[in-house]
């Protein structure tokens, strides 16, 4: 009788670590299904806290998962936007440049037109000058 109740207490160790070393083979194992049929009093809750203690590590570590995930995306979106702010910004200093191109243009056009009334009020007094001599003469 004593060997049956040391046997029976044995077998029931065992039964608990077949049943921890299921629950934990059934996170690593997605597809599971490898519960143990084999039944202990105390074996069996304590299959059934390990199997809920790997349902929610497992549940913690796709939650972790989703958070990188998450935190990846919002660091990329953050290079995109600088990306994006840097090109509105060379935008911004062409745009500036040509505005300050086309002022520069207008000057130097309005210096000519002036430049030719100029030569041409200079040729005018020339022909008046060379006039006035001619009837002098």
């Amino acid at each position: 009788m004593k060997r049956e109740v040391g046997s029976n207490e044995r077998q029931c160790g065992t039964l608990q670590n077949v049943a921890k070393i299921d629950a934990e083979t059934d996170l690593l194992d997605p597809k599971g299904g490898r519960g143990s049929s084999r039944q202990c009093g105390a074996g069996e809750e304590e299959a059934k806290v390990s199997k809920v203690e790997a349902s929610k590590t497992d549940t913690l570590q796709v939650q972790e998962a989703n958070w990188e995930l998450h935190m990846k995306q919002k660091a990329a979106e953050a290079i995109q936007y600088q990306k994006e702010e840097a090109a509105a910004e060379e935008a911004l200093a062409d745009a500036k440049l040509y505005t300050r191109k086309q002022a520069a243009d207008a000057m130097v056009y309005g210096k000519k037109l002036e430049a030719e009334g100029l030569v041409a009020l200079a040729d005018a007094q020339g022909r008046y000058l060379g006039t006035l001599l001619e009837a002098l003469e």
